[in-house]
């Protein structure tokens, strides 16, 4: 398994992108003008990952794991500095301006001694520049074509913010499986050609569509703990490579298999119970590393 190191290979020169800009003022960016925060997955890319892998400590390696809710900027920076955390999540509503937006992403960035995934749920539309209507609304049109097209801009609108994961698959309609899957694949497709980094939601031990794996999803965000079984029907039959999140911050949902925990409740909980899962052998260090 290399989630953890496509994690990292994801996510690398996120920071020298946002760190360029720290000096200037911020200004949102038109969609055309956006510079993609995803990068291909290639194999040198893999390569760094993991020999920046193997120089943290245990302590820096369970931060990783931890993504927690950030709405200011003294917030995050005390979250980085004191758990080294892998990641920030930008809450639904909480976003104000591209601009302001900007600022708390690249100061977070610079602030963090490996890059972050930073990431924002858009479900009822950014909230900069261009207000675009909720994915359950964008699949009622039943258009691949504008899906795409609206998943394009919001995404480049995304990366003018600093943020690099979107958290909210389109959902198509259930009765209608192949639209369903035609609709998310082209949702994910517009994301990926802006350089954002993708999320597709499985619901407990069912895995997510076939349309978003074939679409090279990044990410599978569980409705709530996973199931071992889910995990196991994700690595092994059908061959993903990329992170399992678990929405809140329990061992037992890393021991079934997740590798992120998404806004845990209570950060400094998790990282003494994820820490002591490992020193006492439930989490192994080659789990860690996969992770």
């Amino acid at each position: 398994m290399l989630s953890t190191r496509t994690v990292l290979a994801l996510s690398l020169g996120a920071a020298a992108l946002t760190a360029g800009c720290a000096q200037q003022e911020v200004k949102p960016r038109p969609p055309q003008a956006a510079q993609p925060l995803r990068e291909p997955v290639t194999e040198p890319r893999v390569a760094l990952a993991t020999e920046v892998l193997r120089g943290l400590t245990v302590r820096q390696k369970v931060g990783q794991l931890l993504v927690p809710a950030v709405t200011d900027k003294a917030g995050g920076l005390r979250l980085i500095k004191r758990y080294g955390v892998g990641g920030v999540a930008y809450p639904s509503g909480r976003l104000v301006d591209a601009a302001r937006t900007a600022r708390l992403s690249q100061a977070l960035q610079k602030a963090s001694p490996l890059p972050l995934l930073i990431s924002a749920d858009t479900t009822a539309g950014p909230s900069y520049p261009t207000l675009f209507p909720g994915p359950m609304a964008l699949a009622a049109t039943h258009d691949p074509v504008l899906v795409r097209a609206a998943a394009t801009v919001a995404a480049a609108e995304l990366n003018a913010a600093g943020i690099n994961q979107d958290r909210t698959p389109l959902a198509g309609p259930a009765a209608e499986p192949a639209l369903a899957g035609r609709l998310l694949g082209a949702s994910l497709d517009g994301y990926h050609a802006a350089g954002v980094i993708t999320t597709v939601r499985a619901r407990l031990d069912a895995p997510p569509s076939p349309a978003a794996l074939a679409h090279g999803a990044d990410s599978v965000l569980s409705a709530a703990a996973p199931k071992p079984a889910l995990a196991g029907l994700l690595r092994g039959r059908l061959g993903f490579r990329g992170v399992i999140t678990a929405p809140g911050g329990t061992v037992q949902a890393l021991l079934a298999g997740a590798d992120q925990l998404l806004m845990p409740p209570d950060l400094p909980g998790t990282f003494r119970s994820v820490l002591a899962a490992v020193r006492d052998g439930r989490i192994t260090a080659a789990r860690l590393d996969d992770s």
